[in-house]
């Protein structure tokens, strides 16, 4: 369907393939993805981190282990045990954290306080001194689309995609006029898009006088009234 709706913009051109189009949504996608963080991309994941009493294999925990290895952001890494102890681990980038590690013999077990990533999984320090649950919650990269079709990671943003690969198809080749007028609107279409995934709290203060009957109560002399919730 996408491939189709692009070719259509194209005016139905025969120079211009369905891997030629694949491409261009992909890279129109994965640009979406670095540019806001969507909702339809947001990932929770819990298990068990894999324990064998070795600290050379314990400190480690792949990608794969998860939901999906495709992994965007980090968001949040918490570990716990049987008896109810949470530690919400910090993240390091790889340098701070050998800066904090930097010798062998300080690789203590305990439940970890911190992690870095590298090479496809995540290290942890204090090395897990048993089992240990986890949840993490984090972005993920969109699904690669392929040529024999498709859907989309994103949720009700076809639109964007298609006329950003339009733009970008064109600009390929050479029609600059035309990958404006379609880059114009795909931008507009995106900027709205992230306003509408801004976050919403659910809860909003507001003043009780402003929805509701005051009656007899004197809401202004009542040194503890805030407010009220709706």
């Amino acid at each position: 369907q996408l491939i189709g709706e692009v070719r259509g913009h194209l005016g139905g051109r025969t120079d211009v393939t369905d891997a030629h189009i694949t491409t261009a949504l992909n890279f129109v996608q994965d640009k979406m993805a670095r540019l806001h963080d969507f909702r339809e991309l947001q990932i929770v994941t819990e298990g068990a981190l894999p324990y064998a009493g070795n600290i050379s294999s314990d400190k480690y925990f792949s990608y794969t282990s998860l939901t999906t290895n495709q992994i965007d952001n980090i968001i949040s890494f918490v570990v716990h045990d049987d008896s109810a102890i949470a530690q919400k681990i910090k993240y390091y980038t790889p340098r701070q954290f050998d800066e904090q590690i930097p010798n062998n013999e300080l690789l203590a077990t305990n439940i970890p306080i911190m992690y870095t990533m590298w090479q496809d999984r995540f290290e942890f320090y204090p090395i897990p001194d048993q089992v240990y649950q986890y949840i993490v919650r984090y972005y993920i990269k969109p699904a690669v689309l392929s040529a024999a079709g498709g859907v989309s990671t994103f949720d009700n943003k076809d639109d964007i995609l298609v006329t950003g690969a339009t733009s970008y198809l064109f600009g390929k080749l050479g029609e600059y006029d035309r990958a404006n007028q379609f880059f114009a609107i795909y931008k507009g279409s995106l900027d709205d898009c992230q306003l509408d995934d801004a976050d919403i709290g659910d809860r909003i203060i507001k003043p009780r006088h402003t929805e509701k009957s005051l009656g007899t109560v004197d809401y202004w002399a009542d040194p503890f009234f805030k407010g009220d919730t709706y």
